[in-house]
Formats: structure tokens, sequence, C-alpha cells
């Protein structure tokens, strides 16, 4: 038998562990509660689960939390709530795989422990995880219904001793069109939640939003180093992943950096900046950047290079009416980067 009252004091074990790298260990700055909000938005709950081979299935709220700008989705709109998932889901893998749950292992093998303890061995047939689920608050229930999504589980590895186990929940997204008499309204939803909606057409399925090992990355020339090492300072500071050089000294070692550095700007980041001055226009490096730059975003038609102009210069390729900043104090920058990045404008 299950002694529940064990298994509570470890799930508030859980619930403080989960409070503190919540607030702490992703780049977003999300804010935890023990008890599911009550404004209208999106949040994310924490859920505790346990199972034995005698069929003994229990689950525990641990906590959710809600995330700033966009992640707060105050409208409640469709493809906001998945979108949010797809970026969170980046953040949770970035941060497991960085160490900041760590402290999550020895817990969850306690519980483990309680679930085995009248057993002379673990039995393959029983187990605890952290999963991670994703819903609205809202007065409409057919939203409810469709904005809700598993987004992850974790566990202890079994190969890796004192390290978690990451499974990925989330379903492949399809983009439909939904007709009605105001006009034709696009969504991308998880294939399960297709059926949610009337008078559709499929369009066509896509996958997830991919994980970027770079959240940005830098193209600037040599000349400008300065300048830009600031700005990758501050990211750092930031907790953004950010493709800077001299950050990849050991990591460019030996590589074919012509291949490479085409695979980081094509494929590899969420954003690109591109500093612009008389310098980048000369150089042949900055030039095979910009070029594997432009391709990503020919081929994606989505923001993707960010223009900073460090003087009157005009790019091939860089088109006039592409949004840029001007030159303006390092912190400033570093922190336009930082909101493009996460999807908000105000705090």
């Amino acid at each position: 038998m299950i002694d529940i009252a064990i298994l509570r004091e470890l799930r508030e074990e859980v619930e403080d562990i989960l409070s503190s790298v919540t607030e702490n260990a992703l780049y977003s700055r999300f804010s935890f509660m023990r008890k599911m909000p009550e404004a209208k938005g999106q949040f994310w709950e924490y859920e505790l689960v346990f199972w034995t081979e005698d069929d003994d299935f229990r689950s525990f709220p641990c906590g959710c939390f809600v995330g700033p700008g966009t992640f707060r989705n105050v409208s409640v709109d469709i493809n906001t709530f998945f979108d949010n998932n797809d970026k969170l889901l980046a953040e949770f893998i970035d941060s497991i795989q960085s160490g900041f749950f760590k402290e999550l292992v020895p817990v969850l093998n306690r519980i483990e422990g309680e679930l085995n303890r009248d057993r002379e061995s673990r039995k393959d047939g029983s187990g605890v995880a952290l999963n991670l689920c994703s819903y609205v608050t809202t007065d409409d229930a057919w939203i409810r219904g469709v904005c809700e999504e598993y987004i992850l589980i974790s566990h202890q590895s079994e190969e890796r001793v004192g390290e978690l186990e990451i499974g990925c929940q989330q379903n492949e997204r399809y983009r439909i069109k939904v007709k009605s008499d105001m006009g034709d309204t696009y969504f991308y939803v998880p294939f399960d939640k297709v059926k949610c909606f009337k008078n559709h057409e499929r369009v066509e399925g896509v996958r997830n939003t991919p994980y970027r090992k770079y959240q940005v990355a830098l193209s600037f020339a040599g000349e400008d180093r300065d300048y830009v090492s600031e700005v990758a300072r501050i990211l750092r500071q930031k907790r953004v992943r950010v493709f800077y050089d001299e950050y990849e000294t050991a990591s460019l070692w030996g590589k074919d950096l012509y291949a490479h550095l085409d695979d980081v700007y094509r494929k590899q980041a969420q954003y690109c900046v591109v500093f612009l001055s008389q310098h980048y226009a000369k150089k042949l490096w900055t030039n095979h950047e910009r070029e594997s730059a432009q391709a990503r975003a020919f081929e994606e038609q989505n923001e993707y290079i960010l223009p900073v102009k460090l003087d009157e210069i005009e790019i091939p390729g860089i088109r006039p009416t592409l949004g840029y900043v001007e030159k303006t104090p390092p912190e400033k920058l570093a922190d336009l980067i930082f909101r493009k990045i996460n999807g908000f404008c105000e705090d």
C-alpha cells in the first residue's frame, strides 16, 4: 500500500524545488503559484504522478505558473496558446539539460522508494514522473477544451544517475482553415484538436516549432567587436542562448568553418542579429553569414534577420524596407533582443 501521508510530504518538497527553478532557471520571467490563477489567460501546471504494478495510480498537482508578455495570453488566443507551448518546451529542454532541475532527482528517488518499500526489489511496473500541462482560464468551455495540452514528462534516468530523462508529449500541429460568415480563419492545432472545429478544412500538416540551439546568433565585422561583445555579455547575463564566436572557441576548433557557420546561421538560431557597417559590407565571412541567414529567411518567410545599423551603409540583400534599429547603448539593444526573443514588449 502507498503511504499517502508520506507522499504528500514529498510532494511539498517537489513543489518547493519547482517554485525555485521555475522563477530562476527558465529564461523568461515566470511567476510560480500554489493554486490555479483566477485571471483569464494561459498557465502551466506541474503534475506529480506515480503508479505501481498493482495498478495503483495517483496524481497530485504541484503548483503552476504564468508568464510575461505574450505568455500571459490574456485574450486566450488559440494560436498563441500552442505557440507559447512550443517556446516553453525549448526553455525547459535547455534548462533540464543544463542541470537546473537536478535537485528533483533525489526526491523522485525517495518517492519511488516509498512505492517499493514493501517489495524486495523494484518492479518494472512502478514508477514516478513529473508532467507539465498547459491550460487556460476562461468562461468559454469550448476554448478550455481546445486549449489543453500535455507538454512534457520527465523522470529520473535509469542509465545516467542523477539526471532527468525528458519525454515530449506534444503532437504534430495541423494548419486548418475554418469557414464562417465572418470569413476564413486559420489555426495551428494538434491533430487531436482538429475535431473540435466545425466547417474546417485541413490545409497542411506542420511539425512542432523546432528546438534551436541558440536563441540568437550575432553576425558582425571584427572592427565592431568591442560594441558587439558588450551586447553578447549582457545577453549572456540574461541567460539568453547566444552564438558569439568568442564563446565558441573550443566548439569551433578543428571544424570546417564554412559548413559549420552556414549551419548555425541557417538552422540553429531562433533569430539572427546582423550589425551593419562599412566594415561588415567588405568582409567575406560576414557575407557568408548574411547569405546563410537570408536563405533561412527566404525558406520560412518569417521574421528572422534583425538588422542593427552601426552607420549609414547599404548591404546587398538587406532591403531598406526591413525594420531595423539604430546603434544604441549595448544595454538597451540587449534588452530589445531579449524582448524580441521572448515575444513581449512590456512587463
